[in-house]
């Protein structure tokens, strides 16, 4: 059953993002809420200086079952290698396994590893979770990045940089990077961006994938929608190609960014809006956290409505200090 509080964030949600009832048009369980738009893909397609939201043909039994093969079909041309065997790493293992991609996971155990390649679950996150056989793990850090074309960063802030200093030798000259983590490093206050040029260098490409995702949800097949952004518009659409499915939607800055997050309506610049993506990711906790607080504390409707309303607010004031959107009340 639905709590009072998620009621009230939802319903910001819907009022504020300007996509919202197309996103639920796509979503199988959802369709009924919105007539007549029985769209199979969304993407965004140039308009004037901006961007906008494009809805494919209404689906049919004859494309979905196409859309349903693609998903079948082997992806080779892509070797993914998630850094983190925690719950998010594990999630993201789990949607580019469903379809195919061979994924690796760097895990910290042989216990771990094991438990992955045998069992094809985690003995320690997400327990009940199958994972697809296209997914394995390993704890050596050569193993598992010697091949790859494509990084999953989803190790924590607060561990990353010495993470990364120890994985720099390692990792492929041409490998981009799409980061999963969330939040602000404590004592310097960089971002991921920061740390993961200052580690791995600049000479490589990296995106910043974020939203309201538990992991859980996602491993599990769950509608989810989140936001990627890049200073590579090629790796922004990669991103949102190779994690995009039925249940987990990406979209690109351009379109959604913060108002996915937040409940917030903007457009967006350019697809290079990362600092938004990474405030918004990392500031979006601190207010889900206080929301749940006023609910734990039975402090009313009214206390969460205004929490939420002026959270937003201050999203929109750090947003300012360099992201790259142009904001609509």
């Amino acid at each position: 059953m639905m709590k009072r509080s998620d009621g009230i964030v939802l319903s910001l949600l819907l009022y504020y993002c300007s996509s919202a009832a197309a996103f639920l048009s796509t979503l199988p369980a959802h369709r009924s809420l919105v007539s007549n738009s029985h769209s199979d893909f969304l993407c965004t397609r140039p308009k004037g200086n901006r961007f906008s939201l494009v809805a494919a043909p209404r689906m049919t039994k004859a494309s979905t079952n196409k859309l349903q093969m693609k998903d079948e079909s082997p992806q080779s041309s892509e070797r993914v290698t998630v850094l983190g065997g925690g719950s998010f790493g594990l999630a993201m293992a789990s949607i580019l396994g469903k379809k195919n991609y061979p994924v690796k996971i760097l895990v910290r155990s042989q216990e771990a590893m094991d438990s992955i390649n045998i069992n094809h679950r985690s003995s320690t996150y997400l327990k009940d979770v199958t994972l697809p056989d296209s997914v394995t793990a390993t704890c050596d850090k050569e193993e598992a990045l010697k091949d790859a074309t494509l990084i999953i960063h989803a190790v924590p802030v607060q561990y990353s940089r010495k993470f990364l200093r120890e994985m720099a030798p390692y990792v492929p000259n041409d490998c981009a990077v799409i980061c999963t983590s969330k939040g602000i490093e404590t004592g310097t206050l960089c971002l991921m961006q920061d740390i993961l040029r200052e580690e791995l260098g600049d000479n490589r490409e990296y995106a910043f994938l974020s939203g309201p995702s538990f992991a859980r949800e996602i491993a599990v097949g769950l509608a989810t929608a989140v936001v990627v952004a890049s200073q590579s518009d090629a790796l922004t659409y990669r991103a949102a190609e190779i994690f995009g499915c039925e249940n987990f939607r990406v979209f690109t800055s351009k379109v959604a960014s913060l108002c996915i997050m937040a409940g917030l309506a903007f457009d967006s610049l350019c697809h290079q809006d990362v600092i938004g993506v990474e405030i918004g990711g990392a500031v979006k906790n601190v207010i889900a956290i206080a929301a749940g607080m006023c609910e734990g504390l039975g402090l009313g409707t009214n206390a969460v409505a205004g929490l939420v309303t002026r959270g937003c607010l201050e999203m929109q004031t750090l947003g300012e200090l360099g992201a790259l959107v142009h904001w609509k009340w």
